[in-house]
Protein backbone atom coordinates (compact mmCIF):
# COMPACT_ATOMS: atom_id res chain seq x y z
CA UNK A 1 0.00 0.00 0.00
CA UNK A 2 1.34 3.41 -0.98
CA UNK A 3 0.92 6.09 1.65
CA UNK A 4 0.04 9.51 0.31
CA UNK A 5 0.38 12.81 2.09
CA UNK A 6 -2.88 14.79 2.39
CA UNK A 7 -1.65 17.09 -0.40
CA UNK A 8 -0.91 14.14 -2.70
CA UNK A 9 -4.26 12.55 -1.90
CA UNK A 10 -6.19 15.74 -2.64
CA UNK A 11 -4.16 16.51 -5.78
CA UNK A 12 -4.99 13.05 -7.17
CA UNK A 13 -8.60 13.39 -6.05
CA UNK A 14 -9.03 16.86 -7.58
CA UNK A 15 -7.49 15.72 -10.87
CA UNK A 16 -9.71 12.63 -11.09
CA UNK A 17 -12.91 14.42 -10.05
CA UNK A 18 -12.19 17.41 -12.31
CA UNK A 19 -11.91 15.04 -15.27
CA UNK A 20 -15.25 13.42 -14.35
CA UNK A 21 -16.86 16.88 -14.10
CA UNK A 22 -15.27 18.24 -17.32
CA UNK A 23 -13.53 20.89 -15.24
CA UNK A 24 -10.40 22.33 -16.79
CA UNK A 25 -8.38 24.57 -14.46
CA UNK A 26 -4.94 26.10 -14.45
CA UNK A 27 -2.12 24.57 -12.45
CA UNK A 28 -2.25 27.56 -10.07
CA UNK A 29 -5.95 27.01 -9.36
CA UNK A 30 -5.42 23.28 -8.89
CA UNK A 31 -2.64 24.06 -6.39
CA UNK A 32 -4.97 26.49 -4.60
CA UNK A 33 -7.83 23.96 -4.39
CA UNK A 34 -5.54 21.17 -3.14
CA UNK A 35 -4.25 23.48 -0.40
CA UNK A 36 -7.80 24.57 0.44
CA UNK A 37 -8.89 20.95 0.93
CA UNK A 38 -5.78 20.19 2.96
CA UNK A 39 -6.45 23.20 5.19
CA UNK A 40 -9.97 22.02 5.96
CA UNK A 41 -8.61 18.88 7.60
CA UNK A 42 -8.06 21.34 10.46
CA UNK A 43 -11.52 22.26 11.74
CA UNK A 44 -10.24 25.57 13.11
CA UNK A 45 -10.24 26.91 9.55
CA UNK A 46 -13.91 26.06 9.05
CA UNK A 47 -15.23 27.26 12.39
CA UNK A 48 -14.85 30.26 14.66
CA UNK A 49 -14.04 29.99 18.35
CA UNK A 50 -16.81 31.34 20.59
CA UNK A 51 -16.42 33.07 23.97
CA UNK A 52 -16.39 29.67 25.74
CA UNK A 53 -13.51 28.51 23.54
CA UNK A 54 -15.73 26.12 21.55
CA UNK A 55 -15.79 25.80 17.77
CA UNK A 56 -18.95 27.04 16.08
CA UNK A 57 -20.07 27.82 12.57
CA UNK A 58 -20.34 31.56 12.01
CA UNK A 59 -22.86 32.83 9.43
CA UNK A 60 -21.24 34.06 6.22
CA UNK A 61 -22.97 37.44 6.48
CA UNK A 62 -21.33 38.04 9.88
CA UNK A 63 -17.95 37.03 8.50
CA UNK A 64 -18.47 39.57 5.69
CA UNK A 65 -19.32 42.24 8.25
CA UNK A 66 -16.12 41.41 10.14
CA UNK A 67 -14.11 41.62 6.92
CA UNK A 68 -15.29 45.14 6.17
CA UNK A 69 -14.57 46.33 9.69
CA UNK A 70 -10.88 45.53 9.22
CA UNK A 71 -8.68 48.58 8.74
CA UNK A 72 -6.35 47.22 6.04
CA UNK A 73 -7.25 46.01 2.54
CA UNK A 74 -4.83 43.08 2.92
CA UNK A 75 -6.65 41.74 5.97
CA UNK A 76 -10.07 42.37 4.37
CA UNK A 77 -8.86 40.38 1.35
CA UNK A 78 -7.70 37.51 3.60
CA UNK A 79 -11.08 37.35 5.37
CA UNK A 80 -12.94 37.48 2.05
CA UNK A 81 -10.73 34.66 0.79
CA UNK A 82 -11.67 32.65 3.89
CA UNK A 83 -15.37 33.29 3.24
CA UNK A 84 -14.96 32.13 -0.35
CA UNK A 85 -13.07 29.04 0.79
CA UNK A 86 -15.72 28.14 3.37
CA UNK A 87 -18.50 28.66 0.82
CA UNK A 88 -16.78 26.50 -1.76
CA UNK A 89 -15.92 23.73 0.70
CA UNK A 90 -19.31 23.56 2.41
CA UNK A 91 -21.19 23.71 -0.91
CA UNK A 92 -19.17 20.84 -2.34
CA UNK A 93 -18.71 18.56 0.64
CA UNK A 94 -21.96 19.22 2.50
CA UNK A 95 -24.56 19.95 -0.17
CA UNK A 96 -27.01 17.58 1.57
CA UNK A 97 -26.76 19.63 4.76
CA UNK A 98 -28.63 22.52 3.11
CA UNK A 99 -31.86 20.54 3.58
CA UNK A 100 -31.49 21.32 7.30
CA UNK A 101 -30.35 24.94 6.97
CA UNK A 102 -32.21 28.23 6.79
CA UNK A 103 -30.21 29.17 3.68
CA UNK A 104 -29.78 27.14 0.53
CA UNK A 105 -26.75 26.15 -1.50
CA UNK A 106 -27.34 29.01 -3.95
CA UNK A 107 -26.79 31.47 -1.09
CA UNK A 108 -23.45 29.84 -0.28
CA UNK A 109 -22.42 29.82 -3.94
CA UNK A 110 -23.35 33.49 -4.37
CA UNK A 111 -21.58 34.49 -1.17
CA UNK A 112 -18.51 32.54 -2.24
CA UNK A 113 -18.38 34.21 -5.64
CA UNK A 114 -18.86 37.67 -4.09
CA UNK A 115 -16.19 36.94 -1.48
CA UNK A 116 -13.64 35.80 -4.06
CA UNK A 117 -14.52 38.82 -6.23
CA UNK A 118 -13.90 41.13 -3.29
CA UNK A 119 -10.64 39.35 -2.43
CA UNK A 120 -9.60 39.68 -6.09
CA UNK A 121 -10.32 43.42 -6.08
CA UNK A 122 -8.36 43.89 -2.85
CA UNK A 123 -5.50 41.62 -3.91
CA UNK A 124 -2.10 43.07 -4.67
CA UNK A 125 -0.85 40.14 -6.75
CA UNK A 126 -1.79 39.23 -10.32
CA UNK A 127 -1.41 35.50 -9.59
CA UNK A 128 -4.05 35.66 -6.85
CA UNK A 129 -6.34 37.71 -9.08
CA UNK A 130 -6.18 35.08 -11.83
CA UNK A 131 -6.89 32.21 -9.43
CA UNK A 132 -9.82 34.06 -7.84
CA UNK A 133 -11.21 34.92 -11.27
CA UNK A 134 -11.05 31.31 -12.41
CA UNK A 135 -12.73 30.11 -9.20
CA UNK A 136 -15.52 32.69 -9.65
CA UNK A 137 -16.08 31.65 -13.27
CA UNK A 138 -16.04 27.91 -12.50
CA UNK A 139 -17.48 27.95 -8.98
CA UNK A 140 -20.38 25.57 -9.76
CA UNK A 141 -18.11 23.06 -11.51
CA UNK A 142 -15.64 23.19 -8.62
CA UNK A 143 -18.52 22.56 -6.20
CA UNK A 144 -19.47 19.57 -8.34
CA UNK A 145 -15.86 18.37 -8.30
CA UNK A 146 -15.71 18.60 -4.50
CA UNK A 147 -19.03 16.76 -4.28
CA UNK A 148 -17.63 14.02 -6.53
CA UNK A 149 -14.62 13.63 -4.22
CA UNK A 150 -16.84 13.51 -1.16
CA UNK A 151 -19.25 11.01 -2.72
CA UNK A 152 -16.53 8.80 -4.21
CA UNK A 153 -14.76 8.30 -0.91
CA UNK A 154 -17.86 8.40 1.30
CA UNK A 155 -16.39 11.30 3.25
CA UNK A 156 -19.66 12.24 4.93
CA UNK A 157 -19.75 11.77 8.67
CA UNK A 158 -22.91 10.41 10.26
CA UNK A 159 -23.69 13.90 11.55
CA UNK A 160 -22.97 15.44 8.12
CA UNK A 161 -20.83 18.03 9.84
CA UNK A 162 -17.29 17.00 8.93
CA UNK A 163 -15.92 14.56 6.38
CA UNK A 164 -14.64 11.28 7.75
CA UNK A 165 -11.13 11.00 6.35
CA UNK A 166 -10.52 7.78 8.32
CA UNK A 167 -12.26 5.86 5.53
CA UNK A 168 -9.48 6.60 3.06
CA UNK A 169 -6.38 7.29 5.12
CA UNK A 170 -4.26 4.63 6.79
CA UNK A 171 -3.94 4.46 10.57
CA UNK A 172 -0.41 5.94 10.31
CA UNK A 173 -1.70 8.85 8.24
CA UNK A 174 -4.52 9.43 10.72
CA UNK A 175 -2.01 9.48 13.57
CA UNK A 176 0.11 11.97 11.63
CA UNK A 177 -2.95 14.10 10.99
CA UNK A 178 -3.86 13.94 14.65
CA UNK A 179 -0.49 15.44 15.52
CA UNK A 180 -0.45 17.97 12.68
CA UNK A 181 -4.11 18.98 12.66
CA UNK A 182 -5.47 18.34 16.17
CA UNK A 183 -7.56 15.35 15.06
CA UNK A 184 -8.20 12.49 17.47
CA UNK A 185 -8.23 9.29 15.38
CA UNK A 186 -11.06 6.81 15.61
CA UNK A 187 -10.76 3.72 17.76
CA UNK A 188 -11.93 0.33 16.42
CA UNK A 189 -13.86 1.81 13.48
CA UNK A 190 -15.88 4.38 15.41
CA UNK A 191 -16.17 7.87 13.93
CA UNK A 192 -13.22 9.97 14.93
CA UNK A 193 -13.74 13.10 16.92
CA UNK A 194 -12.24 16.53 16.42
CA UNK A 195 -10.78 18.56 19.23
CA UNK A 196 -12.68 21.66 20.22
Amino acid sequence: MVLLSPQEFFRDSVNEAATKNSLIITEATEFYLVNLLTQFIDTKYLFSINSQGKLEEEPLALLFADAFEEPTPAYRAKLCQKIGDISLYVSGFFSESFKKRLVDIDYYISMGQIAYGTAKNLSSGKAHEEVYEEIIEKFNKIVGTFHTISSHYGLKSKTDSLPDFSKILSQNQIQTLSLDYDIIPSIKGKNRKFLD
